[in-house]
């Protein structure tokens, strides 16, 4: 079923996604020659951020959803639940980054 394929192949790219988001916030954080390099993009790194975000979740689903032909409903659950879990992770790890690095933890 189509509508199956592309709630797997979103949830995907989402999981993917929100792992890729923290890495680049906390990296960009740690580096100002990558920071300097989103930068110039588009001239915000936080614009660039999503516009790197948006571009891989959108070649992520477009790739998943070609290469993904039989997706049963245990397998659409769980690449929701991970999708989901890794949003949360995510938000809690760059919220932990960010209260360490502000109150001089590290």
């Amino acid at each position: 079923m189509k509508k199956s394929r592309v709630i797997y192949a979103s949830s995907i790219a989402a999981f993917i996604n929100a792992v890729f988001v923290t890495a680049i916030t906390i990296s960009a954080e740690l580096s100002v020659a990558f920071k300097s390099w989103l930068q110039e993009i588009s001239g915000h790194h936080w614009v660039s951020k999503s516009i790197l975000a948006m571009a891989l979740y959108t070649i992520i689903l477009l790739l998943v959803y070609t290469i993904s032909q039989d997706v049963s409903s245990k397998k659409v659950r769980n690449a929701v639940y991970f999708a989901t879990w890794s949003a949360f992770a995510g938000a809690i790890v760059i919220f932990a980054f960010f209260a360490g690095h502000h109150l001089k933890l590290y």
